[in-house]
């Protein structure tokens, strides 16, 4: 068993260094003024912790951390699925298992991200009813000087990728026991939209870690308009 992990590790260590995928913890350290201590600072983060006992920082980390994960587990199993019709193999399964979990993670980060600009409308939605989808347009209704602002059309362009890439389309067209049954034809396109899901994860990937600071400078502008 401890050399069967020690090679998973190992190549998911490879995968991630051939791929660049890095998460918010790995980065963290790579920056005097990180994105950590900014949002520390900021009324939101004691808000969410001590209403609700929500460590925005330490859960965003986790779930990046995960999604990493999640995209160097795909990429490794991509290229041993079967793609042949009706008879999907047992790394079909591992393979859309991993997908279908980080598609989970990306759309569980986003949704800490809706807590805290939940934080900054002036009716905050009950925390039941709080998601990153809902609050994204909202934002805009409660403050329109963000109209022009390039963070917010930022954010807003994240929403849009969000909601194209529709977990539960992915889930019902793609699980296991769907693949015994993919027709050919042009629209199922012979597994290449499946195939091409690690590099889509990829993209969502840059946007939680390599974009992060668009999420401060986001966040920081909501602060003065609130706190002038």
């Amino acid at each position: 068993m401890g050399d069967y992990l020690f090679e998973l590790d190992e190549a998911i260590k490879d995968i991630s260094e051939k791929y660049e995928i890095t998460n918010l913890s790995m980065i963290q350290k790579f920056y005097q003024d990180t994105y950590w201590d900014r949002f520390a600072r900021l009324s939101f983060f004691n808000k969410l912790y001590d209403e609700y006992r929500y460590h925005f920082l330490y859960e965003i980390q986790g779930l990046s951390s995960q999604i990493h994960f999640g995209i160097a587990s795909c990429i490794l199993f991509r290229d041993k699925i079967s793609t042949e019709t009706g008879k999907p193999n047992v790394y079909n399964h591992r393979y859309t298992f991993m997908i279908e979990s980080t598609v989970h993670a990306i759309y569980s980060y986003w949704n800490r991200v809706g807590l805290v600009l939940n934080t900054y409308l002036k009716k905050p939605k009950e925390l039941k009813r709080t998601y990153f989808a809902t609050v994204v347009p909202q934002l805009l209704i409660d403050h329109q000087e963000l109209e022009n602002d390039k963070f917010y059309k930022w954010i807003c362009n994240v929403k849009v990728a969000l909601d194209e890439l529709d977990r539960n389309e992915f889930a019902h067209n793609n699980s296991l026991i769907m693949q015994n049954f993919l027709p050919e034809n042009s629209e199922r396109d012979n597994f290449k939209k499946l195939l091409n899901m690690p590099d889509v994860l990829l993209s969502h990937n840059k946007a939680i870690v390599d974009e992060i600071y668009n999420l401060v400078e986001l966040v920081e502008k909501l602060e003065t308009i609130i706190i002038p």
